[in-house]
């Protein structure tokens, strides 16, 4: 975008376009060159400068895009979280399926295969809450102000929670689901 500077509010730091290369200035000292904000004041989260003519200009910016990003990820993470619990249902099912077969005669082939399959459901149940997890982690906007190593563990942590809580949820759910409905067919 031509003639925008942008700014980081986090650092106090404004990157201006001076002519045809961009120079680095601390966020009071640029603020103060529009002659409207005095050197003491910070602009909120959010703000973008603007250098329209020799003056600066805040604007505010469109959260447009990170709206759209936040909701995209919350997407995958609840989708994840489905997964990874209908996941370990199956889990649960082939770890019935080998209890069933065990001490039959001549089932061995197939108690082995059962056991490979429970193995698989199991992980493919870890990498599903990992990747809600992940996705959970990247979506919040918690402690934005925080730095960096501090931020990702409180999120992180957070982030365990939401979506460990999302998929025992939904786990339940779908359990009570399908009990509801065996019982209805059995009867």
């Amino acid at each position: 975008m031509a003639g925008a500077a942008a700014l980081d509010t986090v650092h106090g730091y404004i990157v201006v376009p001076v002519g045809i290369r961009w120079e680095v200035l601390p966020a009071a000292e640029a603020l103060s060159l529009c002659g409207r904000v005095s050197i003491g004041s910070r602009p909120r989260p959010g703000t973008r400068i603007v250098l329209k003519g020799s003056k600066l200009q805040m604007k505010a910016t469109s959260d447009r895009q990170t709206t759209l990003h936040i909701w995209a990820l919350g997407t995958i993470a609840v989708l994840l979280s489905v997964a990874s619990a209908f996941s370990y249902l199956l889990h649960i099912g082939q770890g019935i399926v080998i209890g069933d077969l065990l001490g039959l005669p001549g089932r061995e082939a197939d108690v082995a295969l059962a056991q490979h399959r429970y193995t698989y459901w199991l992980m493919a149940c870890l990498f599903c809450l990992t990747g809600s997890i992940v996705t959970t982690a990247l979506a919040l906007p918690y402690y934005a102000d925080a730095s960096r190593p501090a931020r990702l563990i409180a999120r992180f942590i957070l982030a365990s929670i939401f979506s460990l809580a999302l998929t025992v949820l939904i786990g339940v759910a779908s359990f009570t689901i399908i009990v509801a409905l065996h019982h209805s067919v059995v009867r």
